[in-house]
């Protein structure tokens, strides 16, 4: 699969600490359906997105975790 770098996509990070030291980080993002490919299947439309999370901190290049799923729209 390969990166698409011109996909318009709007997001927004809500961060808010859900314990001492612990964050919850609700992200949305919409991307408009003439960006994306579906496959249709009887009446039906069908698209499939990976999504990736990498988590680092502020000012360092090193990886703390990664996150990922693949969603399905039907």
């Amino acid at each position: 699969m390969l990166a698409h770098s011109t996909l318009p996509l709007a997001m927004e990070l809500s961060p808010f600490r859900s314990q001492e030291g612990y964050y919850t980080v609700p992200l949305s993002f919409e991307i408009p359906q003439t960006a994306v490919q579906f496959d249709r299947k009887g009446d039906k439309q069908r698209m499939q997105l990976e999504v990736l999370a990498v988590v680092r901190n502020e000012g360092e290049d090193r990886i703390l975790s990664r996150l990922g799923e693949t969603l399905m729209s039907l």
